[in-house]
């Protein structure tokens, strides 16, 4: 009698091991296709590798948020990031990159470039529907009017990025606008 429950409790421990090791691997295996169908789609849909796009994404990072490089280098990242976005067709970061640039001639007081690099940007923003993207160039544009002592115009900005976080539920973003 006390063989058979052991071999009964040894049964449900394999078995549930089983289970455990089946689901993992249909885990794995939903997102190995899922990020095979995220690279292919880059490439056969958007026309680019997403290698090239982690490497936009990298060069506008640095650009913007690297304040131990000196600004020479990073206006080069982020034009060399806005070259590459153009040539792989990567909306999304054609349009990050030109705001980036825009922050940057901000930076140096060079305002009535940014506010033309910023018109880029949310002209592409708007036209691939990029509505985190317009929402970050809306903020950005506050921020360029507040140093402006164009404050009317920088509340307008702020709303309208908050009302875009808004809709997409970001409220991180969306209370970040209040600091």
């Amino acid at each position: 009698m006390v063989s058979i429950y052991v071999a009964r409790v040894s049964e449900r421990g394999y078995s549930a091991i089983f289970a455990a090791v089946s689901s993992f691997l249909q885990i794995w295996n939903r997102l190995f296709f899922a990020v095979l169908l995220l690279v292919l789609s880059n490439v056969l849909v958007y026309g680019h590798d997403t290698k090239d796009t982690i490497r936009i994404q990298k060069l506008i990072a640095t650009a913007r948020d690297s304040t131990r490089v000196p600004f020479a280098q990073r206006l080069e990242m982020a034009n060399n990031a806005l070259t590459l976005a153009g040539k792989e067709h990567f909306a999304a970061g054609e349009a990050d990159a030109l705001r980036t640039l825009g922050i940057l001639y901000r930076q140096s007081g060079n305002s009535e470039s940014a506010i033309k690099l910023y018109h880029r940007g949310m002209a592409i923003a708007k036209a691939n529907k990029l509505r985190r993207t317009e929402a970050d160039i809306h903020t950005s544009y506050g921020v360029l009017y507040t140093d402006l002592a164009l404050y009317d115009s920088a509340f307008l900005s702020f709303a309208r990025a908050k009302e875009i976080y808004r809709l997409l539920g970001d409220t991180t973003s969306m209370s970040a606008l209040y600091n």
